[in-house]
């Protein structure tokens, strides 16, 4: 996973560099180095480590994460100002789609301990139809840990797992129909 991330990090754009530091922190973050993590954030993110972070749309998932970072290494302080600054920013937005916040209004619910209003959180976005990334934040996310034990949260996946299922079934009923082109097999 870290040569991966490592390459991806190189990528052109800030957005692409947020979701490779994101993936690539896990490694890190299960070996207890925080401190590496926090490094490679703070070199492409370094207006999140300032007194008065500065939250965008290019950069409040990662504010996330570095908040997450900040909760492990005992700097729950900073961590709060980040976590304040990236609900006030996804307020202003939806949900789903490309451009949604998605399920980051749990994240942040998770990583302040709340875990029955993260829970809550979660269910609502699911009845709101988000799915994007689902495997991620349910196999991988450490922003997620707090939850991630709770019958609530398996219920939820098992949910969208069983949702994902039935879109793959329909596509293939689709293209045996003739109504799409083939889908290639590697890509699902």
């Amino acid at each position: 996973m870290r040569q991966h991330a490592d390459a991806a990090e190189r990528g052109e754009t800030r957005w692409r560099q947020g979701t490779a530091l994101s993936h690539g922190r896990v490694p890190d973050l299960r070996a207890g180095n925080y401190d590496a993590a926090l490094a490679r954030f703070e070199e492409k993110y370094p207006e999140l480590f300032s007194t008065e972070p500065k939250i965008s749309f290019v950069n409040y998932r990662a504010g996330i994460d570095v908040a997450g970072l900040f909760i492990l290494s005992g700097d729950r302080d900073r961590a709060n100002v980040l976590l304040g600054k990236c609900e006030a920013h996804i307020s202003q937005m939806t949900r789903v789609g490309f451009s949604g916040y998605w399920i980051s209004d749990v994240q942040i619910l998770a990583l302040r301990g709340k875990r029955d209003e993260a829970l809550a959180a979660l269910r609502q976005a699911y009845d709101q139809s988000w799915v994007t990334d689902w495997r991620y934040f349910f196999y991988v996310d450490p922003n997620l840990d707090a939850i991630r034990d709770t019958p609530e949260f398996a219920e939820i996946f098992t949910l969208i797992k069983q949702k994902m299922a039935k879109q793959l079934e329909r596509t293939h009923e689709m293209e045996a129909n003739g109504e799409i082109l083939p889908v290639p097999s590697d890509s699902i």
